[in-house]
C-alpha cells in the first residue's frame, strides 16, 4: 500500500513560514506614516516599498547585509 501524502496548508505564495515565524507578505505589511512618505517623496507605491522594506530585512535577518 503507498503512503500517504498530504498537500500544505496554504498554497499562497505570498507570505511564508521560516523557523517557526511567520513572515508577512508586501499587501500585509504595515508602514508608519515617515514610511508612506518616503514612498511617495520617491515615487514608488507603497505595496513596492513595503516588498522592499521586507526583503532587506530578511536579507539582514539572514546577514547577507
Amino acid at each position: 500500500m503507498a503512503p500517504f501524502v498530504s498537500a500544505p496548508v496554504s498554497r499562497g505564495g505570498d507570505h511564508y513560514v521560516v523557523g517557526g515565524e511567520h513572515e508577512p507578505s508586501a499587501s500585509s505589511a504595515r508602514l508608519s506614516k515617515a514610511e508612506r512618505e518616503h514612498a511617495a517623496a520617491a515615487g514608488v507605491s507603497e505595496e513596492i516599498y513595503a516588498r522592499e522594506k521586507l526583503r532587506m530585512m530578511r536579507l539582514k535577518k539572514y546577514k547577507i547585509i
